[in-house]
C-alpha cells in the first residue's frame, strides 16, 4: 500500500518516463513534421505526445497530498509560484534568445511577446507562446485555480463533488455538445479535466479516503477521457494509467533506477528547453550534415546537460533562497500580530 507520508521515488521515475516519451515525440515525429529530418523519421514516435497526459495525472495525485502541507489559500499560491515560475524565467529567456539569435521558422516571437510570457499567461491573451511546449503549463494554472477555489471555499473535503461535476461537464461537452464555446471549453479543461481527476482521486483511493467512490471517480475520469478517441489512442490511455497506478503501488521497480530517477529530477527544465532549442540545435547540426540519428543524440545530450544545470544551480538554489524570505516574513508577521 501506498505511503504518503514519504517521497514516493516512483512518482519522480514516472516524471523520467514521462518527459522522454514527450522529447521522443518532439524529436523523432514533429520535428520531422516541421522541418523534415533526413533519416530519422518514425511514425511510431507520435504517440510520445501523450507523456503529458501522465504528467497531469502525476499533478492531480501530487496537488492532493501538498494541500496538508499549506495553511491557507495564499500559502498554496506561494507553493504552486515557486514551484514553477522560478525555472521557468530562465528557461524563457533562454529559449528566446537562442531562437532570436540563430533562428527558427516559425517559431520567432517579439521581445514584448517574450515579456508577456514571462507571466505565464500569454495562452489567455491570444499572445503566441516562446516555445510551443508552454501550452500545458496554462493548463496546469487553469487547475491550480480551481484547487485555490477549493481552498478558498474550505470545500476540500467535498473534493469528489467537485470531480464529479468536471467531468461530467466534459461528457456532456464531448458527447452532446462539442461545439460549445471554445472558452468555456478552456476554463472547464473539457479536455484534460479527466486526466487531473483521476490523479486526485487515485491518490484518495490509495491513502483509504472513501474508496468506493474514488474507485468510480477513476473509473469514469477514464471513461469521459477515451471516449472520443480511437482505438489506437485508448489503448495508449490504458497502458498510461497501468503503469501509474502499478508505478505508485511498487510494483514496477525499474521506475526508482538511477536513470530515471535523474530524467525526473530534471524533467521540468527539461521539458521547458527541449522544443525549440533543441530544433534549432537540430537545424545546425544538419547544416553541416551530421548524421541524423547522430544529430538527435547530441542534441538530446546537450540539453539533458543544460536541463541538469538549470536544476541544480538556477532552480533549486532561488527556490531555497526565496523558501528562508518567505519563511522571515511569515514568522515576522506573526510576531507582530502576537505582540
Amino acid at each position: 500500500m501506498l505511503k504518503t507520508k514519504n517521497r514516493i521515488k516512483e512518482l519522480d521515475g514516472l516524471r523520467g518516463i514521462a518527459i522522454l516519451t514527450v522529447v521522443i515525440f518532439h524529436y523523432f515525429y514533429r520535428y520531422n513534421d516541421l522541418y523534415n529530418h533526413i533519416d530519422v523519421i518514425y511514425d511510431w514516435a507520435n504517440y510520445g505526445q501523450y507523456g503529458v497526459w501522465l504528467f497531469f495525472i502525476i499533478s492531480g495525485f501530487v496537488i492532493y497530498s501538498s494541500l496538508d502541507r499549506v495553511s491557507n489559500s495564499l500559502a498554496f499560491i506561494y507553493s504552486r509560484f515557486i514551484r514553477l515560475y522560478p525555472a521557468y524565467w530562465f528557461c524563457v529567456v533562454i529559449t528566446f534568445t537562442v531562437v532570436s539569435f540563430f533562428g527558427l521558422d516559425g517559431r520567432e516571437v517579439t521581445l514584448s511577446d517574450m515579456l508577456i510570457n514571462l507571466s505565464m499567461l500569454q495562452m489567455f491573451i491570444g499572445v503566441p507562446h516562446v516555445d510551443g511546449a508552454y501550452w500545458s503549463l496554462t493548463v496546469e494554472l487553469i487547475f491550480y485555480f480551481w484547487i485555490f477555489i477549493l481552498l478558498k471555499s474550505k470545500s476540500v473535503d467535498k473534493i469528489e463533488i467537485f470531480l464529479v461535476l468536471f467531468l461530467a461537464i466534459s461528457f456532456i461537452c464531448k458527447v452532446y455538445i462539442p461545439d460549445v464555446n471554445k472558452y468555456f471549453k478552456f476554463i472547464v479543461m473539457v479536455e484534460y479535466s479527466p486526466l487531473f481527476c483521476l490523479g486526485v482521486s487515485l491518490y484518495l483511493f490509495f491513502i483509504n479516503q472513501r474508496r468506493i467512490i474514488n474507485s468510480c471517480v477513476s473509473f469514469f475520469s477514464v471513461a469521459v477521457l477515451i471516449i472520443d478517441k480511437s482505438a489506437d489512442v485508448q489503448l495508449v490511455m490504458l497502458i498510461v494509467v497501468s503503469l501509474f497506478i502499478a508505478g505508485v503501488n511498487g510494483y514496477i521497480s525499474v521506475l526508482r533506477s538511477k536513470v530515471l530517477l535523474f530524467f525526473g529530477y530534471i524533467s521540468y527544465p527539461f521539458y521547458l528547453l527541449h522544443q525549440n532549442v533543441g530544433y534549432v540545435i537540430l537545424n545546425m547540426l544538419y547544416e553541416i550534415n551530421v548524421n541524423g540519428y547522430i544529430a538527435v543524440v547530441l542534441t538530446f545530450l546537450f540539453l539533458v546537460f543544460l536541463s541538469w544545470i538549470t536544476t541544480s544551480y538556477i532552480e533549486k538554489p532561488i527556490r531555497n533562497r526565496v523558501n528562508v524570505i518567505f519563511e522571515y516574513l511569515n514568522n515576522k508577521k506573526t510576531s507582530i500580530v502576537g505582540s
